[in-house]
C-alpha cells in the first residue's frame, strides 16, 4: 500500500533472502522463554514445505493443531465460566445477575463499533498469506487496530456522557414501586461497566481475527488458557475480598482480556515482529479497502446483535431481568458446545482463504465437507444432552435458582441443530470471502425472529422466545445459507 519510492526505517518490505514465515523463532535470536519456545515450536510445526502437497499436509497440521488448542481451551473456558458465572450470582443475587446479563445485552450493540472489520481483515490477512504479501498484512492490521480503536474512544465518550447527563433510558419490571429507585442506581452503575468491556473488547477482537487468518489458532488459545485461569483467580479474590458489585465484575471482565493481550505481545515480538503497528503503516487506502470488504459483516453484525440481544431485551421488558438468565445461561450452554465445533471452522478459515488465494478450490471443497460433518456430529450430540438434561444443567449450574419447563429445553435443542448446520455454511461462506450474498437470509431472520418473538414471549415467556429463533432460522438461513454455498463452489470447483 506504500509508495515504491517511500524508504522508512521501519519499512516492512523484506530482501529475497529473508526468513519464511515458517522459519520466524529459529536461530540465535529467538531465545526468551516462554515466547521463544512458542515461536521456535511453531517454526518447526509450520514447515510444510512449497510444493501442492506440502502446503496440502500444512493446512491439515494446523486446522487439528488449531483444534486440538481450542479443545483444551473450551475445557479451561467451561469450568472457568462455571465457576464465574456461580460466583457472580452468589456475590450480586440473582435478581442483580439477572440485570447485569440485561445490560450487557442491552449494550451489545456496541459490537458494531468494529464495522464489520474484524472478519473483514481476517479475509484480508489470509489472502495475503496465500500470496506472501506481508507488506500488506502489516498495513492492513495496523490501518485497522488505529480505525478501531478510534471508533471505540469515541463510543466510550459519547455513552459516558449519555449516562452522566441522560441516565438510564428505562426501568425494567419491578417487585414493589420501592424498587425502582435502587433499580435506576444499580442499572446506572451496570451499564457503565458494561460500556467500558465493550469498547475494549472492540480492537482485542482485531487481534484475534489476525491470529485466524494467519493459521496461528492454536497460539492464540494457549494464552487464551492462560487468561481463563487468571479471571478465575480475580473473581475469587475479589469474592474473598467483599468487593462491590461494579468493582467485581470490571475486575473480571478485565482479567478475562489478559489472554489475548498476551499473545499479541508474543505475535509482534516474535513470532511476526513486522506486525507490530507503527506510523508509518497507517494507510488511507487500505481503509477504504477494508471498509469496502466489512461492509457485508457490519450488517451482519447488526443482524446478529438484534436475534441474540434483542430476545432478550424484550423477555426482561414484558416479565422481568429475573427471567433473562434461563435463556442467557441456557444459551451459554450453546456457545460453550458450539466451541467445539466452532475450533474447527475457525482453524479452517484462515486456511481456506489462503487456499482460495492461491487457487486450490479442490482442497476448498474437500475441507468443506469435513468440515460440516464433524460439526453437526458434536452438535447433535450435545443438543440430545440438552433436550434430556438442559434443567438439571441449568439447575446445578445456578445453585437451584433457575429453572424452566422440559418444552424450553426441547426447542431450544431444534433451534441449537437448525442453527449449527445453517451457521456452519454462512461461516464457510465468509472464509472464501463470499459476505454479501449473506445479507438476504441474515436481514430476514433477523425480523421474523424480532417479529415472532413480541408475538410469543408475552403469552409464552421463556419458550415463547425459543420457539420465535427457532422458527425464523429454520424458514431462513436453515437453508439458504446451505444453498448459497452450493451455488458458489459449483462454479468455482465445477461440482455442487
Amino acid at each position: 500500500m506504500c509508495d515504491d519510492d517511500t524508504k522508512h526505517p521501519d519499512d516492512v518490505r523484506l530482501p529475497a533472502d529473508a526468513p519464511l514465515p515458517s522459519q520466524v523463532g529459529r536461530g540465535p535470536g529467538a531465545n526468551g522463554g516462554m515466547a521463544a519456545i512458542v515461536a521456535g515450536h511453531w517454526a518447526r510445526f509450520s514447515s510444510g514445505g512449497d510444493s501442492p502437497d506440502g502446503r496440502n499436509a500444512e493446512r491439515y497440521r494446523r486446522i487439528l493443531w488449531a483444534i486440538a488448542s481450542s479443545m483444551a481451551s473450551k475445557a479451561v473456558r467451561g469450568v472457568s465460566q462455571a465457576v464465574i458465572v456461580g460466583l457472580a450470582i452468589q456475590h450480586l443475587g440473582a435478581s442483580s445477575y439477572g440485570l447485569w446479563v440485561t445490560a450487557v445485552s442491552a449494550l451489545g450493540w456496541l459490537s458494531w463499533g468494529q464495522a464489520g472489520l474484524a472478519p473483514g481483515l481476517t479475509n484480508v490477512i489470509s489472502a495475503a498469506e496465500g500470496k506472501e504479501q506481508r507488506e500488506d498484512q502489516a498495513v492492513h492490521f495496523t490501518t485497522a487496530i488505529v480505525l478501531v480503536s478510534a471508533i471505540a474512544i469515541v463510543l466510550l465518550l459519547i455513552g459516558q456522557a449519555l449516562l452522566y447527563w441522560g441516565g438510564p433510558v428505562f426501568i425494567f419490571p419491578t417487585d414493589s414501586a420501592a424498587d425502582v429507585q435502587g433499580q435506576r442506581e444499580l442499572w446506572r452503575q451496570f451499564l457503565n461497566v458494561a460500556l467500558v468491556l465493550a469498547v475494549l473488547r472492540l480492537p482485542l477482537g482485531l487481534i484475534e481475527s489476525t491470529f485466524v487468518g494467519l493459521q496461528y489458532v492454536h497460539l492464540l488459545r494457549i494464552f487464551d488458557m492462560l487468561g481463563q485461569v487468571v479471571c478465575t483467580v480475580a473473581a475469587v479474590l475479589l469474592v474473598l475480598g467483599d468487593s462491590s458489585n461494579t468493582v467485581f465484575l470490571l475486575g473480571t471482565g478485565l482479567a478475562a482480556e489478559f489472554g489475548v493481550l498476551t499473545a499479541f505481545v508474543v505475535l509482534v515480538t516474535r513470532v511476526r515482529p513486522y506486525l507490530l503497528p507503527r506510523p508509518s503503516h497507517f494507510d488511507i487506502r487500505a481503509s477504504s479497502e477494508l471498509f469496502s470488504l466489512s461492509g457485508g459483516y457490519f450488517v451482519l453484525q447488526i443482524t446478529g446483535y438484534l436475534v441474540s440481544h434483542g430476545g432478550a431485551l424484550i423477555l426482561a421488558a414484558y416479565h422481568s431481568p429475573k427471567v433473562v438468565p434461563i435463556y442467557t445461561m441456557t444459551f451459554l450452554l450453546y456457545q460453550m458446545a458450539a466451541g467445539l465445533w466452532m475450533m474447527v471452522i475457525t482453524g479452517a478459515w484462515g486456511a481456506m482463504g489462503e487456499a482460495a488465494a492461491r487457487g486450490d478450490w479442490p482442497w476448498v471443497r474437500h475441507a468443506q465437507h469435513r468440515t460440516i460433518l464433524l460439526t453437526m456430529v458434536i452438535c447433535g450430540t450435545f443438543c440430545l444432552a440438552i433436550a434430556l438434561g438442559g434443567n438439571l444443567l441449568l439447575r446445578l449450574w445456578s445453585g437451584n435458582r433457575f429453572s424452566a419447563e422440559p418444552a424450553f429445553f426441547v426447542i431450544m435443542a431444534i433451534y441449537f441443530c437448525i442453527h449449527a448446520w445453517g451457521n456452519a455454511h454462512q461461516l464457510l461462506l465468509s472464509a472464501i470471502g463470499v459476505v454479501w450474498q449473506q445479507l438476504l437470509p441474515g436481514v430476514l431472520n433477523a425480523i421474523l425472529a424480532l417479529g415472532l418473538a413480541w408475538l410469543l414471549i408475552p403469552r409464552y415467556g421463556v419458550v415463547g422466545l425459543a420457539g420465535a429463533q427457532a422458527l425464523a432460522f429454520g424458514l431462513t438461513g436453515f437453508w439458504m445459507f446451505p444453498a448459497q454455498l452450493r451455488k458458489f463452489m459449483k462454479r468455482h470447483s465445477g461440482v455442487g
